[in-house]
Parts: structure tokens; sequence; C-alpha cells
């Protein structure tokens, strides 16, 4: 007879990330607090961090909040929605190292991109930014072959 996998057996690494950006948002943006139930489900189903990560950038670009900080919260949300992923797939920790180290390389990218916004308006830089840390996750994980 097959045992039913209890909550204790999943890792929850996951709230680090996402707490971290959820109270990011409240400084920047005081109506995030309405984000908290999406937040919480978010480590539960990556449907639902998706929809998080959706719903906070919609916010982020609605009050205007860009720059380093709009990328540092951005990419937390993200590492967030990953990293529960792998707590549901119980994944080793050099996964968590591999996509964390991948995810945060977007605030230098940010700074190396900034010339650019005298060319190009302020968030078509972070646009970009963050466009650069997600095709770099997505070749890591090409290259360890996931």
């Amino acid at each position: 007879m097959k045992l039913p996998k209890t909550v204790s057996s999943r890792n929850f690494y996951s709230i680090i990330p996402i707490l971290l950006s959820l109270i990011l948002l409240y400084f920047a943006v005081p109506h995030a607090l309405y984000l908290l139930p999406l937040a919480v489900a978010a480590i539960w189903g990556y449907f639902f961090g998706v929809m998080y990560l959706v719903t906070a950038s919609f916010l982020l670009i609605y009050h205007r909040v860009g720059g380093v900080l709009g990328v540092l919260m951005v990419a937390l949300i993200f590492l967030g929605t990953v990293t529960s992923k792998l707590d549901r797939e119980k994944a080793p920790l050099s996964d968590y190292a591999a996509v964390t180290v991948a995810i945060m390389l977007s605030v230098p990218t940010y700074y190396l991109l900034l010339p650019l916004s005298y060319v190009l308006s302020g968030f078509e830089a972070t646009l970009l930014a963050v466009a650069l840390f997600a095709t770099l996750y997505f070749f890591i994980k090409a290259v360890a072959g996931d």
C-alpha cells in the first residue's frame, strides 16, 4: 500500500523570494497588499505564480515603478515562481543555486543596459534587462538538459 505524501516532505524555499517580493512591492506600491492571497497561492501552484507575476508586473507598470527596484521585484517574483515549481519536484539544491544565480544576474544586466536608457526610455531598458535574464534562465535550463 502506498502512503500519501505529506506536506512536510516538500521543501518550502520559495517562501523566501515571494515574501521578499511582497515586502518590496508593498513599500513601492501600498496597494500591493491586495496581492497577498495570490502570493500565498503562488507557493502551491505554478499557474498562481504566473498570475502573481503578471498582476504585479501590471501594477508596477501602472504606478511607473521601474529602474533597479522594478527589475529586482520582477526577478524575485519570477524566482519565487520557479522555486515553488522546484519545491514540488523536490529538486536538488544545485538546481536552486543555478536558478538563483541566473535570475539575480538581472540586476547587473540592468546596470549594463542602463547606458541604453539615454537612447531609449527607462522602461525599455528595464524590459530589455528582464528579457535578458529570462533568456539566460531558459538557456541554462536548455544546457542543463531539463
